[in-house]
Order: C-alpha cells, then structure tokens, then sequence
C-alpha cells in the first residue's frame, strides 16, 4: 500500500518517534513497516521538520528562582555563559551543554 498522501496518524506516529529520540532513519524503518510504505528517510526528514514545534528534541527547562538568582550572581562575577553553564551542571546537575541555551534564557526574562 504504497502512496504519496501522508495520514495524520503517520505524522503523528513519526512526531512521537522523533520525540522518543529516534533518527530518521530508524523512523523510516518504523513507518514504512506500520504503514507498508516506502518512504526515505529524507523524505520523512522533510515532512517532520514542518512539524518542528512538535518534534523537536529541545527540552526547555523552566528555571526556579533558585536557578535564575545563581545565574545572575554568577554573571555579576563576570562569568562567562560557557562558565555559567559549567557552574549549573555541578549545582544543579542540569545538563546544559550548550551555553546559549542558558544566555537566551536568561534574556528572555
């Protein structure tokens, strides 16, 4: 059953593969066997990137006080965001690889 029209029930199923952490290779494998479809991975790419709220693997972590007070203190210092990220690892074991996730943040507020 092979067809070039996407259900809603494909899409939703590869949103929450993507959810779960899968490459879209794996995805691929995984729908066309559910679905009986021969759809690359490119394509499957492709049509959940315009889904990209929905399947994106950044988890946005909502900040306590606790957080954003350290934050400041530790850029009142003068802190580098690479530091600032670094610090919160080790007080909060938060894994924040990626410092501008932090700085973004922190400006949005």
């Amino acid at each position: 059953m092979s067809n070039t029209g996407w259900s809603n029930e494909e899409i939703a199923y590869g949103i929450i593969l993507r959810a779960e952490g899968k490459t879209y290779k794996e995805i691929s494998k995984l729908i066309n066997a559910k679905f009986g479809n021969n759809r690359s991975w490119m394509s499957i790419e492709g049509k959940l990137r315009k889904h990209r709220n929905e399947t994106s693997k950044t988890v946005y972590h909502k900040w306590t006080e606790e957080q954003e007070d350290f934050i400041r203190k530790c850029r009142q210092r003068q802190m580098s965001w690479k530091g600032v990220a670094r610090k919160m690892n080790e007080q909060f074991g938060i894994n924040r690889k990626c410092q501008w996730r932090i700085q973004s943040r922190m400006r949005s507020n």
